[in-house]
């Protein structure tokens, strides 16, 4: 053992150290990956692709046994909320025959295949668990082990936990890398869970079950089933998580025995049955013209600002033609399910959800209660209401949401909080990708947008331009400057506290992401498509 060891848990104790492993903790160390990519979802999977594009080496370490990410654990009747097209990568296709909505299931088998055509797949180390992320300039490398050196170009440290989550810190080891890419996305591992001022009336006055949604996404078929047939259930929230766990419960409830279920809300959100308007498909809301329609963060142009304001009458009467769509052909007046926020400022906030099949049948027929509240407490039965009337339950599960600021903190540690983070935990990311305060790290995946695979694909191209030394990045004032300016300008047109969806402003990064690379930003064929043709990932193919 080196000198300076103190204890095992800097040697490496993991069992069945695999080729990959060897390569990065052995005498080679210096000529080993040089990428360090924490997770293999959607973003880690298009990363390592983009960079071994580049003849840059990554090593991807993913805590689940297989790719996949928020989609490994997901409910059984999970399927995309935008069409195929819109999820796909620029250079490879869905198979054919594929449905326009697949299942969670198909996703998997896509992202799989996707890592395996571009030699990704041997590239991850799967059941390795990232404990911690440390800076080696500003916090000193740990002790080294005997058979590994510390490589000339590493600028972090990362510790990682191979194989089961029971084993102790001392099953543990040191990897070394010259770039960090933290691709862990924004939902998962953390849950979001309501607050009570007094804590008698939380979860654990209710004396029946109480799950997270988190928790409810990794039960089996078989589990679920035992949990909600025969009960009575009550859902709260009122996003896509939500509908999908009631429409479940409801279908684990229709036999003799069956109860209804109880969807428990405080705001509903704007919902689609499918993906067109009056004929049209939603895509257009993608395109130039429709981003027009809104003032741009971080460097729009002012000519584009004068177009936006004398736009503005035609944004207000296309919300209204939206929204009046919705209110002729869903029942949500006669259900109390209309939002008091327009429809444009769900879009532009990521809230505009895809109702599941049959949603409105089943309230129609009385398997699903929709009860609107502000406020609510846990009792001993269930739930109760401001007006003291209580909901009785068995089952109560929590889709309230995730927080993914927190994941990041659980990573870097709180040596990183000042410089990560604004006071109201938002993370200012130069180009939505670089933490300017904080060198040879990337955050990608933390933007959501109409496709969320559309912003994952193109931040990790960037990424790895970056990378390779094919863009010059500005210095650090000026890379913070440009983030600030980005985050404040686009807090305005972001509804509820929303910080990373950027459906109206997608084209404006890309664009800038294109002059950065050295690519024409202007995709399409003609002057009529580029201003009111849909813009997706399609248009984007590697020059």
């Amino acid at each position: 053992m080196a000198p300076n060891v103190p204890s095992a848990m800097y040697t490496t104790c993991l069992p069945e150290r695999t080729a990959l492993q060897e390569k990065l903790s052995g005498d080679r160390a210096a000529l080993a990956a040089r990428v360090c990519i924490v997770g293999a979802g959607v973003t880690g999977l298009c990363a390592c692709k983009h960079l071994l594009q580049h003849g840059v080496e990554s090593v991807v370490l993913e805590m689940q046994t297989g790719v996949g990410g928020v989609w490994r654990n997901t409910f059984s009747s999970t399927k995309l909320q935008t069409p195929r097209d819109a999820f796909q990568y620029s250079d490879f296709l869905w198979p054919p025959g594929t449905p326009r909505l697949p299942s969670h299931a198909q996703v998997l088998d896509y992202l799989e295949s996707y890592a395996r055509k571009f030699q990704v797949l041997e590239r991850i180390v799967f059941n390795c668990r990232v404990l911690e992320v440390r800076r080696l300039d500003l916090e000193g490398p740990p002790p080294v082990s005997a058979f590994q050196k510390l490589p000339a170009n590493a600028k972090w440290a990362v510790r990682v936990q191979q194989g089961s989550a029971d084993l102790t810190q001392l099953d543990a080891e040191w990897l070394y890398f010259e770039y960090v890419l933290v691709c862990v996305g924004h939902y998962g591992d953390i849950a979001k869970t309501p607050k009570f001022a007094v804590p008698s009336k939380g979860p654990q006055a209710f004396h029946g079950k109480v799950l997270h949604s988190l928790d409810y996404s990794k039960l089996d078929e078989a589990a679920t089933k035992k949990l909600l047939t025969g009960k009575r259930v009550i859902v709260v929230g009122s996003r896509k998580s939500a509908l999908d766990a009631v429409m479940e419960a409801s279908n684990s409830n229709r036999g003799p025995d069956g109860k209804p279920v109880t969807l428990l809300f405080r705001t509903p959100h704007w919902v689609i049955a499918h993906h067109f308007f009056y004929g049209i498909p939603m895509s257009y809301m993608t395109s130039r013209f429709s981003q027009l329609l809104v003032p741009q963060p971080g460097g729009g142009s002012t000519l584009h600002d004068i177009i936006s304001a004398a736009l503005s009458p035609l944004r207000w009467a296309l919300s209204k033609a939206l929204e009046f769509y919705l209110l002729s052909t869903l029942p949500l007046a006669e259900h109390g399910f209309v939002p008091n926020q327009n429809i444009f400022e769900e879009f532009k906030s990521c809230k505009l959800t895809l109702l599941p099949e049959h949603f409105f049948d089943y309230v129609k027929e009385g398997h699903i209660k929709l009860q609107k509240t502000s406020t609510w407490c846990f009792s001993s039965n269930g739930v109760t209401l401001p007006n003291g009337d209580e909901l009785e339950a068995d089952v109560i599960i929590l889709c309230t949401g995730y927080e993914g600021e927190r994941k990041i903190k659980s990573l870097l540690g709180t040596s990183f909080e000042d410089i990560l983070q604004e006071n109201d935990s938002s993370i200012p990311l130069y180009r939505g990708v670089l933490p300017p305060r904080i060198p040879n790290m990337a955050i990608l995946g933390f933007q959501e947008s109409y496709s969320n695979l559309f912003s994952a694909e193109m931040s990790a191209r960037w990424v790895a331009y970056w990378i390779a030394g094919k863009i010059a990045l500005p210095n650090k004032e000026i890379m913070e400057m440009e983030a600030y300016k980005w985050l404040r300008n686009t807090k305005p047109f972001m509804t509820i506290n929303d910080k990373t969806c950027v459906n109206t402003t997608a084209l404006q990064l890309a664009d800038q992401m294109c002059r950065d690379m050295g690519w024409n930003s202007r995709r399409k064929k003609s002057l009529l498509q580029e201003i009111f043709a849909p813009y997706g990932n399609m248009d984007y193919k590697d020059e």
